[in-house]
Formats: C-alpha cells, sequence, structure tokens
C-alpha cells in the first residue's frame, strides 16, 4: 500500500513539474511548454538555484525583444515589399497555380487582376 502510495505521489509529481507548470508558466509569460521549460532547465544548469529562478523571466523578456525585432525588420526598408517577392512562373508551378501563366512571365499581383 506504501508502495502504491509513493509511486502515484511520484508521478503525479513528476507530471506536474514536467507538464503542468511549463505550461502554465509559458502561457502566462508568452513562451510555448517547451521553451519555458527548455529556460529552467538551462539557467539551473548554468547558474544553478538562481539560474531557476530567473530562467522563465530572463526567456519572457528575450522573447518580447525578438518579436519586437522582427516587426521592426519587417516594417524597414532593408526587408523589402512584395514586388521583390514576384518570380518566373515555370511550367510545373503553371500546373499547381492555374491563375498564372507560365514561362518567361511574372506573377501577377492581385491589383492586375483588377485591370
Amino acid at each position: 500500500m506504501i508502495s502504491a502510495t509513493a509511486v502515484t505521489f511520484v508521478t503525479l509529481h513528476l507530471l506536474e513539474a514536467a507538464v503542468l507548470t511549463p505550461k502554465i508558466v509559458g502561457h502566462k509569460v508568452g513562451l510555448s511548454e517547451s521553451a519555458a521549460l527548455f529556460a529552467v532547465v538551462a539557467g539551473g544548469k548554468l547558474l544553478g538555484f538562481v539560474g531557476i529562478l530567473l530562467a522563465v523571466p530572463l526567456a519572457a523578456t528575450i522573447a518580447v525583444l525578438l518579436r519586437h525585432a522582427v516587426r521592426y525588420y519587417e516594417k524597414s526598408n532593408f526587408f523589402g515589399v512584395e514586388d521583390d517577392a514576384l518570380v518566373s512562373v515555370s511550367p510545373a508551378m503553371a500546373l499547381v497555380m492555374p491563375d498564372e501563366k507560365p514561362v518567361g512571365t511574372r506573377a501577377r499581383s492581385p491589383d492586375e487582376d483588377e485591370k
């Protein structure tokens, strides 16, 4: 009876520690479950107990900064405009894109369809 109780306790504790806590904490700070778990493990390995305490807030801060950097990049001139993404349509591509003309033509933009 004691062994069954111990096994149940250990199983529930591991489930809570490995699945439930990262899911709740990660969701609250904008990280995926795996990112929160990885942050805690990496923080623990690098800085011990202090790393465990600082891992999730630090990972969330880095994630927010990366999101802002990506948005800034997407709005910059260096990212370019949609016209830069136009490619010539090969006959094979024309088979799966029936609205496009094959070979030597570029993909049409929605503005051109209205004309």
